[in-house]
């Protein structure tokens, strides 16, 4: 495709094309306009307001991040290609920061759960940074949190019954650096377990 093939494609794809892919007759000039533009669109996306659509495409994918772009476009009241680069938007502005899968503890051996809370005995940057990072590394630790109160850190723990945490205890967070004290609780039933707030619904003014 030549420069003058672009004619009658609009501005976006004449950019994306030439800053892309090119022909060899574009200029540096078009290019860094190109480059300018693309800057633009994204952050102008990333800095506005996401309206109700948007909630409604993040309270589907919430819920059900397989569904194919065809349903969640009927759901949303889209057709599939709006709805589609919805959804690329969100995830390049970070909106969507990532998909995964949940796994059911128990069906690997780990149903129970216990709320660690941890006290270290120094608060300064070096020690926090250390046990952060071996804190980190620890497959147990479902969440960990730095927190105000009594206690630093407060972690939930993917645990094996009682034993199975005594020997978590006992073999890894005791030998964590600088605890000065813990307080363990056992999760006795989960109410309520989701990985991100739930978008508002938005009344129409």
């Amino acid at each position: 495709m030549n420069i003058q093939a672009l004619h009658g494609i609009s501005l976006a794809s004449q950019l994306v094309y030439l800053l892309l892919v090119g022909d060899g007759t574009a200029s540096l000039k078009i290019r860094v306009t190109a480059t300018f533009y693309l800057f633009v669109r994204i952050g102008a996306f990333m800095t506005r307001d996401l309206d109700e659509i948007d909630f409604k495409i993040l309270r589907e994918l919430q819920f059900n991040a397989r569904i194919t772009n065809a349903d969640l476009a009927k759901r949303v009241s889209l057709s599939p290609s709006p709805c589609w680069n919805r959804v690329r938007r969100l995830e390049l502005a970070g909106v969507i920061k990532e998909y995964v899968a949940i796994i059911d503890q128990s069906a690997i051996g780990m149903p129970d759960s216990v709320i660690l809370n941890a006290k270290l005995e120094q608060h300064d940057d070096a020690t926090l940074q250390r046990f952060e990072r071996e804190l980190s590394v620890l497959p147990e630790v479902v969440e960990a949190y730095l927190v105000t109160g009594d206690y630093d850190y407060v972690f939930r723990v993917a645990a094996a019954g009682t034993a199975g945490y005594e020997r978590f205890l006992r073999d890894r967070v005791y030998k964590l650096p600088f605890i000065q004290h813990t307080r363990s609780s056992f999760v006795l039933r989960s109410l309520k377990q989701t990985y991100s707030a739930q978008p508002p619904v938005r009344q129409k003014e």
